[in-house]
């Protein structure tokens, strides 16, 4: 009597339910034993499809996020270029004071890892009383805090959605398990009702599958900063 690998994925296991339960009904003696299985294998088969769609999800969010640190970025080289126009075409003491370390940290992070510099950026520009800045900011300032209200809504609505799947995850984890005590029960029933009857056995199992227990490439649920 054959059962399917721990780690098979959920299209395999409603796969091999479907041969199970079909060769349960065959015999008069197991018929009662399939309607269960097939109830099991469509709870299995939601929270899979479930799943798959929040995955799916959070590749939006993720390009979401990659596009709003673009636009942040945008937004912060165009005020660069301002302060070097303001500065007669050089880096003085304009560029100087808008971007005290540089242009570096303000656009280097990424993702998640990009909202605390930007928000410490906007606040030193906003506090900023250096000659030259104020023409900067009130044309600027609105422009970044645009973007940066876009990067923080992206942001928040990824982290949701890496929230989402791994609590998907989850529960596609527990119906897999409560499928595979399901087969194991069935398993010990046929060998109750069909006793060392191998013959009957192979007719109501089919062979187990190879395949691994998720039914895609695994997404990265890590909240990385850069991303």
């Amino acid at each position: 009597m054959r059962k399917y690998r721990s780690n098979a994925s959920a299209d395999d296991r409603v796969a091999f339910f479907v041969e199970v339960a079909e060769g349960l009904g065959l015999f008069s003696e197991t018929a009662e034993l399939a309607p269960p299985l097939l109830a099991q294998n469509e709870e299995l088969e939601r929270v899979n499809k479930e799943r798959i769609g929040k995955e799916r999800l959070l590749l939006n969010h993720r390009v979401k996020v990659r596009f709003a640190d673009f636009l942040w970025d945008s937004a912060v080289r165009s005020l660069m270029r301002a302060a070097e126009i303001a500065d007669g075409g050089t880096r003085g003491s304009v560029h100087a004071a808008v971007f005290p370390n540089g242009i570096g940290p303000v656009v280097v992070p990424s993702g998640a890892g990009q909202v605390a510099p930007a928000k410490a950026f906007v606040t030193a520009l906003k506090a900023s009383k250096a000659p030259g800045v104020d023409e900067l900011r009130t044309q600027w300032l609105p422009k970044l805090e645009e973007a940066l209200g876009t990067l923080e809504t992206a942001v928040d609505r990824r982290t949701e959605a890496y929230g989402a799947v791994a609590e998907a995850r989850a529960v596609e984890d527990a119906a897999c398990d409560d499928h595979e005590l399901a087969l194991e029960r069935v398993m010990g029933q046929i060998r109750a009702i069909f006793p060392k009857d191998k013959r009957t056995w192979n007719v109501i199992f089919p062979s187990s599958p190879r395949r691994s227990r998720r039914d895609e490439e695994d997404i990265d649920i890590d909240t990385d900063a850069g991303e």
